[in-house]
């Protein structure tokens, strides 16, 4: 766990990433593939050499999975149905220790938010299936943006949302390219070690930061 950056006082949001952060597998097209995979029976290595031809398109929005997977069924010779595909979308391994924490933040007070590169139909699929609606105060999703975590235009647009400036908010993430990115724009920026998956460690963090203002963030 990264100490956060800079020396500024007080937070008011808290914004995770979701592949790696919320969820305990890194790479949401990975995760995805392994899915469908196991729902279609076609070979993993086959189905992700495939759909990473347009994975990068589809992270900026560039194109949508309504021109994808008739190109993917064509060249799989399989017949993948948009139903399929979002219940490979829903089965995303949520670490429900990194949402409980997201929700007692949420209960203190503070603003909690999503940053995330990833196609809009999965987070929708997965918000959907999890009852999230309303969870977080904002969602920035790089398809919808039309720009990744490699550069400022998602971040900005999370802030803009909130109506907040990059010093009252944290941006975790479990890639260390993104935190920079973040950091350098203000942000108290956090690098979570999606393999250690500290917790414990996330939350005396948090507790910190919030106490820099005269908030208490106990846990419950």
């Amino acid at each position: 766990m990264s100490e956060p950056t800079g020396d500024r006082t007080g937070i008011k949001a808290v914004l995770f990433d979701f592949d790696g952060v919320l969820t305990t597998r890194s790479s949401g097209s990975e995760t995805v593939c392994a899915s469908l995979s196991g729902i279609c029976g076609i070979p993993y290595e086959r189905l992700f050499g495939e759909y990473c031809k347009y994975r990068n398109d589809l992270l900026i929005g560039k194109i949508g999975y309504e021109t994808v997977l008739p190109l993917l069924n064509r060249s799989l010779g399989c017949e993948i149905s948009p139903g399929l595909l979002c219940e490979a979308f829903a089965d995303a391994p949520v670490d429900e220790k990194t949402v409980a924490l997201a929700a007692r933040m949420k209960r203190r007070g503070l603003a909690i938010g999503l940053i995330t590169d990833n196609p809009k139909a999965r987070i929708d699929a997965v918000a959907g299936s999890r009852g999230w609606d309303g969870f977080f105060d904002v969602m920035a999703v790089s398809s919808e943006i039309g720009g990744r975590k490699d550069g400022r235009e998602i971040f900005v647009a999370a802030l803009e949302k909130l109506g907040l400036g990059a010093a009252d908010c944290v941006f975790i993430d479990d890639n260390e390219n993104n935190v920079a990115v973040a950091a350098a724009m203000g942000f108290e920026a956090v690098y979570f070690d999606s393999a250690n998956r500290d917790h414990a460690a996330l939350q005396r963090l948090l507790e910190r930061l919030a106490v820099r203002r005269g908030r208490k963030f106990p846990g419950d």
